[in-house]
């Protein structure tokens, strides 16, 4: 079955080694993508527009993921039952998955049934019934986007996570919240001050950098406003939660040098990482935990540094150009994308941990801020390449660049897990 196939092949993504020239097969040029086929949406004469809609966001998110194909422009006819389905007509459409959809209306709003059939070995692979209010059509249709991911590639999807961000206004700035695709954009905390650097925990908090104090301290937004996280000292900036969730990397300045932190969440225990005379911030965390990335100016300029979670193993990862700053270690562990200065502009550029391999990314306007998504295969930056920062997303190896967020000031974004 061309489905178990498949499988295979994702399972070797898992292995960074063994899967790359399939990841990047799967990726970045087109090979091996699995053929599926998006049914429309079945419904009531009243509910057309809206399954219309929701057939759109299916296609959109199925697309976006890299590991589909998605046929276009078929015909089946006498469709109109999602559970009646023939299989003779479902093998005509050539696709090896194929996803057939009815939403109706309910007293509380809408639901949304599902179906993933393999029409080769004629079996139905995934059935589920999704319900919510009418108005948060797109939400359903994203958590059915996560369990084709899952259910066909053995993945988790991203489609219901979400991206916080800073919007400057003036003096002050705010963070705003989107799903990932920019729609449900909304402010989620605001004060008169500046509030910058927002980053997620496992459990979907959002913490971020505040001067509400009168200094920058890392904070988190609860009922009772802003409660300090990280406020050792006179600045804690950059933070970054580890991939296992227990400890937060930030950098800080205690004893008037600007160092590497990390702080357990559970204990409130603190333990210094760095001890140069230089400026360390920027900490991102490997995928085990067991390793940090940061940007320091010990040799003289900033330059991206590799450090064991213990403090011992320090290695200068970057040594091209003169620049490079604002690391972020890929959740997948192959690849960590940065900020480096080239012919006078910030441009995005990603290296393997060993310092092998390194690739540019973009090459409009300045390129700023890279966060990656769940799944290691996209990214979101800030950029002002059509003359105001705004926020992009882009396939991990600089393909596909679309715009995010189109209002001007948008900065800083980070990708929830």
């Amino acid at each position: 079955m061309k489905i178990i196939k498949f499988l295979i092949l994702i399972c070797l993504l898992a292995n960074p080694v063994l899967g790359q020239d399939i990841y990047v097969g799967i990726s970045a040029y087109g090979r091996q993508q699995m053929d599926i086929a998006v049914l429309p949406f079945l419904s009531s004469r009243e509910m057309e527009s809206t399954a219309e809609q929701m057939t759109e966001i299916l296609n959109y998110d199925l697309n976006y993921s890299l590991y589909f194909s998605l046929l276009e422009d078929f015909e089946l006819p006498g469709y109109s039952d999602v559970f009646t389905l023939k299989w003779d007509k479902l093998n005509q459409l050539g696709a090896e998955a194929i996803i057939a959809c009815k939403i109706s209306s309910t007293r509380e709003g809408l639901e949304l049934n599902a179906l993933i059939v393999d029409p080769y070995s004629e079996s139905v692979l995934f059935q589920r019934s999704y319900s919510g209010p009418t108005d948060k059509y797109r939400n359903l249709v994203h958590q059915l986007s996560d369990d084709v991911v899952e259910v066909l590639t053995g993945e988790s999807g991203i489609f219901t996570s979400r991206i916080a961000y800073v919007r400057k206004g003036g003096q002050t700035s705010s963070i705003r919240i989107c799903d990932y695709d920019g729609y449900e954009d909304q402010v989620y905390a605001s004060k008169n001050t500046l509030n910058l650097s927002p980053f997620w925990d496992k459990s979907d908090q959002v913490y971020f950098t505040s001067y509400y104090s009168g200094k920058p301290d890392i904070v988190k937004s609860t009922s009772d406003g802003f409660t300090p996280v990280a406020a050792n000292g006179n600045l804690n900036i950059g933070g970054e939660i580890s991939p296992q969730g227990d400890y937060i990397a930030y950098a800080c300045n205690i004893d008037g040098n600007t160092d590497i932190y990390i702080k357990s969440l559970s204990s409130g225990e603190i333990r210094r990482l760095t001890f140069s005379a230089a400026i360390d911030c920027s900490p991102t965390w490997a995928p085990s935990g067991m390793q940090l990335a940061f940007t320091s100016d010990r040799g003289g300029s900033p330059q991206i540094y590799l450090v064991n979670v213990d403090g011992s193993g320090i290695r200068l990862l970057t040594t091209a150009g003169g620049y490079n700053t604002s690391p972020a270690w890929s959740p997948r562990g192959d690849r960590i994308v940065f900020v480096g200065n080239y012919e006078g502009l910030f441009q995005l550029f990603s290296i393997s941990p060993t310092g092998d391999n390194l690739r540019q990314l973009t090459s409009m306007g300045q390129n700023e801020d890279p966060s990656w998504s769940a799944d290691g295969l996209h990214l979101v930056f800030s950029s002002n390449r059509t003359g105001t920062y705004k926020l992009y997303t882009m396939n991990f190896d600089g393909t596909s660049i679309r715009e995010l967020i189109s209002s001007p000031g948008s900065i800083m974004p980070s990708w929830s897990f």
